[in-house]
C-alpha cells in the first residue's frame, strides 16, 4: 500500500471545502491499491485478472477525478480573492484582462436583438445594473474556467495564469510525470484502456508501482494547488 501524502496545512478557510475533497479523494485511491494488493496476496505468479486491473485503473480515475475537484472547489470558494487589484495591475495579471476582455467583447446577436451594433452583453448589463460588477464579472469568469475539464497540463496552467497561482509552483516541479499521469487517466476515462490501435485490442495492463506513481502525482498536485493559493490569500 502506497505511503499516504501528509494533508495540506492551511490557514484559510475558504478551502476548507477543498482539503475535504482532497483528503477523501486520497483515501479513495489508497483503498483502491490496497484492495488489489489484498487480491494479489499470496500468488507469486501469473498477470492480474481484468477486476483485480480494474482496482488501479480506479485508483487513477479517483485521484484525476479528485484533482479536478479539488481545483475547481478552490476556484469558486476563493476565486474572486485571488483576483486582487495587486494582480491585475502586475505584468501577471495581462492574461485574466485578455480573458475578461474577450467574454465582453462580442454578444450573441440573440442577446442584442433590441440593440444591434451596440456591442453589449447580457453580462455587462448585469454587471453595470448588479451592486458589484467586478463580482459577476469574476464569477463569470469562475464559471467558465470550472465548466471545463481540467485534466490536461494545459488546463491546469492556463488556471495558473488566470488566477495568479505560480506555475512552477502548482504544475512544474513533475511536469513530466503529471502529463504522464493524466495521460493514463485520459486513456482510462476515454478509450476503457483498449489499445485501439492492435489487431485484437487488448486493454493495456497497469502495474502496480506504475499506477502508484501516477496516483502520487496526481495527489501532490492538487495539494500544490492548495498550498499555493493558500499563501496568495494569505497576501491578499
Amino acid at each position: 500500500m502506497p505511503a499516504k501524502i501528509p494533508a495540506p496545512k492551511l490557514k484559510s478557510r475558504k478551502l476548507e471545502a477543498a482539503r475535504l475533497i482532497w483528503q477523501k479523494a486520497q483515501a479513495s485511491a489508497v483503498a483502491f491499491i490496497k484492495t488489489f494488493e489484498e487480491k494479489r496476496s499470496g500468488k507469486t505468479a501469473g498477470t492480474s485478472s481484468d477486476a483485480e486491473q480494474d482496482l488501479l485503473r480506479a485508483a487513477v480515475v479517483f485521484s484525476g477525478a479528485g484533482l479536478d475537484a479539488v481545483v475547481k472547489q478552490l476556484l469558486r470558494d476563493a476565486g474572486e480573492a485571488l483576483l486582487t487589484p495587486a494582480f491585475l495591475d502586475s505584468s501577471d495579471g495581462k492574461p485574466l484582462l485578455r480573458e475578461v476582455s474577450r467574454r465582453l467583447r462580442v454578444s450573441a446577436p440573440e442577446e442584442d436583438a433590441d440593440a444591434p451594433g451596440e456591442g453589449k452583453t447580457r453580462l455587462l448589463a448585469r454587471a453595470i445594473l448588479s451592486g458589484s460588477p467586478r463580482s459577476v464579472v469574476c464569477q463569470d469568469l469562475i464559471g467558465a474556467v470550472t465548466g471545463d475539464s481540467l485534466q490536461s497540463v494545459e488546463q491546469l496552467s492556463r488556471v495558473c495564469g488566470l488566477f495568479g497561482l505560480s506555475r512552477s509552483e502548482c504544475v512544474q516541479p513533475r511536469e513530466a510525470e503529471l502529463r504522464s499521469a493524466l495521460g493514463t487517466r485520459n486513456e482510462i476515462v476515454h478509450e476503457m484502456d483498449i489499445d485501439l490501435g492492435i489487431a485484437n485490442r487488448k486493454r493495456r495492463p497497469r502495474r502496480r508501482d506504475e499506477v502508484t506513481v501516477h496516483v502520487r502525482i496526481l495527489l501532490e498536485t492538487a495539494k500544490r494547488f492548495l498550498e499555493t493559493a493558500d499563501k496568495r490569500l494569505g497576501k491578499a
